[in-house]
């Protein structure tokens, strides 16, 4: 929960300084920089395509008894000229008919976001694309419940108002959202979870960019560690003298593998269309700032359906710092033909479980190295 708990600027004086004597201390300057104190300033990413964007972000703890509650707020200015303020209320209350044995708690979210993005990729005919610009109010409220140990169940209702730049008028939407949360084990973090959605988007102004969405993210981690005794008879192996951490036990850690999946399949009501503007992207990285298709461009592929399966091996090799290997395969449409395929090398920077800064290098798309440098992004509802 967001709150007063961390003295902010004397932990910075006293840490950074020795932060590149060792890793601990450089990763306990990241975490008191990046730290949710009350208001800090942030160099983030809004979108894809936006830059750099910098500003100030915050939360207050509201948490009374039995509840925990708190409000956060954010307001990015980009290099670019995109801009971003997101206001949020969260509620977590202890009902009587909590699970016992789960830590899940039920999860209120009350939400606003105004945001613009002057500059969208758009892709018509072959390789050949055009810019456009796009500024958008949001407003909604979340609701999610643990019904068992493994399952959550919740829906959304949002007012959607987007202006696209040389389109005539605004068109606004009422969005129904029903979601399905699962994972495994209880607690985090989890070696399985997925999450289904049924989304509806109402076109309030009539009916002819109404439509409704089915989508599906899955994902599954496996750590490759064990631990020995260090006090045997024979010396650690070369592998070993790489993964392990030498002290009475030999803790070892081979790394990370995760599997994604994505699935996108939409359905327009009568004679409307999904407008391009909603439709999900692949390549690079989508408007939510998540990775697609490494080796091609951002927003390179468009359309109302599309799938995505991501493989990732990843390791820590010095304090926040990780290296990745990945492969990435996916398309527009629900075929299994034509399949656009990557693989590549990257690295991240995470810190305090959160990754926040990624960069690769992608191979094997057909249109170039694709590389990129990001930030992790303020999560914005689109």
């Amino acid at each position: 929960m967001l709150g007063f708990e961390t003295p902010w600027w004397p932990e910075i004086r006293r840490e950074c300084p020795m932060a590149f004597r060792d890793e601990t201390h450089l990763e306990t300057c990241l975490v008191y920089i990046l730290s949710d104190d009350p208001i800090h300033p942030v160099l983030e990413s809004i979108a894809p395509m936006s830059g750099v964007a910098g500003g100030l972000s915050g939360g207050w703890d509201l948490s009374r008894a039995r509840d925990q509650a708190d409000i956060a707020g954010h307001a990015l200015v980009s290099v670019n000229g995109s801009w971003l303020v997101n206001a949020e209320y969260t509620l977590a209350p202890r009902l009587w008919n909590y699970p016992a044995r789960t830590p899940d708690r039920t999860r209120l979210d009350v939400y606003a976001t105004v945001d613009e993005l002057p500059q969208i990729a758009l892709y018509t005919a072959g390789r050949d694309s055009r810019l456009y610009g796009q500024r958008e109010i949001v407003g909604g409220i979340d609701y999610t419940a643990p019904i068992i140990e493994w399952l959550r169940l919740g829906g959304r209702f949002e007012f959607r108002r987007p202006s696209i730049s040389g389109l005539d008028g605004t068109t606004s939407f009422l969005h129904y959202d029903a979601i399905v949360q699962l994972h495994y084990p209880m607690s985090p973090p989890y070696d399985a979870d997925a999450q289904l959605n049924y989304h509806a988007y109402q076109d309030i102004a009539g009916h002819r960019l109404s439509f409704g969405r089915f989508t599906a993210l899955t994902t599954w981690t496996r750590t490759l560690a064990r631990v020995v005794r260090s006090d045997t008879a024979h010396g650690p192996s070369i592998v070993d003298r790489v993964f392990c951490h030498e002290a009475k036990m030999r803790d070892c850690n081979y790394g990370t593998v995760t599997v994604r999946g994505r699935l996108a399949v939409s359905s327009a009501f009568g004679r409307s269309t999904v407008p391009f503007y909603y439709q999900p992207t692949l390549g690079g990285a989508d408007i939510d700032n998540y990775d697609t298709l490494r080796g091609f461009a951002d927003y390179r592929f468009r359309g109302p359906d599309d799938w995505l399966t991501q493989v990732e091996y990843g390791r820590p090799i010095w304090g926040p710092f990780g290296l990745l290997f990945f492969y990435d395969a996916g398309r527009v449409g629900l075929s299994f033909s034509q399949v656009h395929q990557d693989y590549g090398v990257g690295l991240s920077v995470t810190v305090a479980s959160r990754v926040v800064l990624r960069s690769y290098l992608a191979f094997g798309g057909g249109e170039g190295i694709g590389s990129a440098v990001r930030l992790t992004g303020v999560p914005v509802p689109h």
